[in-house]
């Protein structure tokens, strides 16, 4: 017995020697799988989001390009007003796009210009009113003297349509407004045929907006 347990023992020994770190092995690659299964979901969902926001990005320029390219249009903003749910105080350029003219170096650089812009009581009421008419037509020779008539005037925008285009939910306290910018440097205004384009894309723009949850 003795002679046999002094044969048994070291061989569990090195058993157990053996069989702990197989153990170990096994669980740090189970770990390492997991570990990799979470990233993949994570780079997946990701990739998922990404293409979303591809897609809209490409849905949205293939909108303003028919504008810029079928209209005199050569000025195209997408912009936000935030600031409580009844008066809003602070526009965002958050997209914008423009025609290949001579006449619109003075419009470039929105996004950069235009963040958290505190604008005064006159555009404040314009916004009210796109919101309720859908649309604003602007001349900026006949504006009354505002921030956005010094705006136009410094980027020799002669005529500028105001698109309503949807209203977001922040939080409970705040709201965040969608709107776009239409301008031309010419010296005509938009056409009925014109209008009938723009009218159409800005639709397309609104069923868009209305999709995406997260704004």
């Amino acid at each position: 017995m003795i002679e046999f347990l002094k044969v048994i023992i070291p061989l569990l020994i090195a058993f157990v020697g053996i069989l702990i770190p197989a153990i170990r092995l096994y669980l740090d690659n189970k770990k390492l799988k997991n570990e990799n299964n979470n990233l993949n979901e994570k780079i997946k969902d990701l990739t998922l989001d990404l293409e979303i926001d591809l897609q809209v990005f490409n849905d949205v320029k293939d909108i303003a390009e028919n504008i810029l390219f079928k209209t005199k249009a050569d000025r195209f903003l997408i912009l936000t007003a935030t600031n409580g749910t009844n008066e809003m105080r602070f526009a965002t350029a958050v997209y914008e796009q423009h025609k290949k003219t001579s006449k619109v170096v003075l419009s470039l650089g929105a996004t950069g210009k235009y963040v958290k812009f505190e604008f005064d009581s006159s555009y404040k009421k314009m916004l009210k009113d796109a919101e309720i008419q859908d649309l604003i037509e602007l001349q900026t020779e006949k504006m009354s003297d505002c921030d956005l008539k010094s705006i136009y005037e410094n980027e020799v925008v002669k005529f500028s349509d105001v698109h309503f285009l949807m209203r977001g939910k922040i939080d409970e306290l705040n709201d965040r407004l969608f709107y776009c910018s239409i301008a031309t440097h010419e010296n005509a205004p938009f056409t009925k045929t014109e209008k009938i384009n723009i009218k159409s894309n800005i639709d397309k723009l609104k069923y868009i907006l209305k999709k995406i949850d997260n704004i």
